[in-house]
């Protein structure tokens, strides 16, 4: 009886990492061939222990840095809401500024060294979930439309990715992330069936990749990181 447990057992070991092994090769998560050619610096919100925190790296992903975690600090009358939801930086002086729950109201924060100075109310709310339909950089656009992403370059449109007849604002999308400065590369993500997305990423010991790079020049793409709210420069 134990033989026929033991035997049942390593059965379903070997059928989950046939599983485990099949999600990653159609995820991508091996091939970072565009990831590695990337330059510049990017500001990002991103989670950590469940609360959106603003970060800094390489557009590689190499070097990371925290620049501003407000746990703790977000204090409501119905609870506990410690996420950064937006922020800015001025282009001449590099000053940083965010957008967080303090004193049980939306506020502006001046971040330096880590520590976020009350600024203001914020009057315009939450904004972290605005949806970015069109970007531009050195003559080159991607927009969004209908849940396609379509490329306009030397005057001619083309649909990069394509949604198909199936298109859901909620579940069944691409939504556009960031472009580089020079126009070659595009973040974007991927969320066609994030029903099923979200089932597999409750039986794998590891976050689901949905966010991608794409080389606009090859179409080549890459896994990247889960993250929003991406300013990147050079």
């Amino acid at each position: 009886m134990k033989k026929k447990i033991i035997i049942v057992l390593l059965v379903l070991l070997g059928i989950y990492g046939l599983f485990l092994i099949g999600v990653k090769v159609h995820y991508g998560f091996e091939n970072k061939s565009v990831m590695n050619r990337l330059e510049g610096e990017i500001h990002y919100l991103e989670r950590v222990d469940g609360n959106l925190v603003l970060m800094k790296s390489n557009a590689n992903l190499t070097n990371k840095e925290v620049l501003y975690n407000h746990a703790g600090l977000g204090e409501t009358n119905s609870g506990q809401n410690d996420n950064v939801i937006d922020y800015e930086i001025q282009p001449e002086t590099n000053e940083i500024t965010v957008i967080a729950m303090y004193d049980n109201e939306w506020s502006r924060l001046k971040v330096e060294q880590g520590v976020g100075t009350y600024y203001g109310p914020e009057e315009y709310g939450d904004t972290s979930y605005d949806e970015i339909t069109k970007l531009s950089q050195n003559n080159v656009t991607v927009e969004l439309i209908n849940g396609s992403i379509y490329l306009t370059k030397n005057n001619e449109k083309t649909c990069i990715k394509d949604i198909g007849n199936n298109y859901d604002q909620n579940y069944n999308s691409y939504y556009l992330s960031a472009l580089s400065p020079d126009g070659r590369y595009l973040i974007y993500t991927d969320m066609r069936n994030s029903l099923i997305i979200s089932f597999l990423d409750a039986l794998v010991p590891w976050n689901i990749t949905y966010t991608y790079v794409m080389d606009l020049e090859t179409n080549e793409v890459s896994p990247y990181r889960n993250i929003s709210n991406i300013t990147w420069r050079y």
